[in-house]
């Protein structure tokens, strides 16, 4: 297994407490830090496979709840990307 793969599982396994954490706190400053964070992620996904992608603003998501269900969405991506690298990418 890949060094890049295990710090990926690491990071699904961190959100997914962090997740459990905030679930049901609904203050709009912590909506946009968690819209943020995975932003980040999704724009550095979009960089690496070198497709551009429009990534939704903060209103589109109607709460926390739907924040969550878009950013779990990466990681089966992310780990599809991955699995296709060879060592020397």
């Amino acid at each position: 297994m890949m060094l890049i793969d295990d710090l990926y599982r690491g990071m699904e396994w961190s959100d997914a407490r962090m997740w459990a954490a905030v679930r049901t706190v609904n203050a709009e400053s912590l909506r946009e830090k968690l819209h943020h964070l995975h932003l980040v992620q999704r724009a550095f996904l979009s960089v690496w496979r070198g497709t551009p992608e429009r990534l939704p603003e903060l209103d589109s998501f109607p709460d926390t709840l739907a924040i969550e269900q878009w950013a779990r969405g990466y990681y089966p991506e992310a780990r599809a990307f991955i699995a296709g690298l060879d060592e020397w990418r």
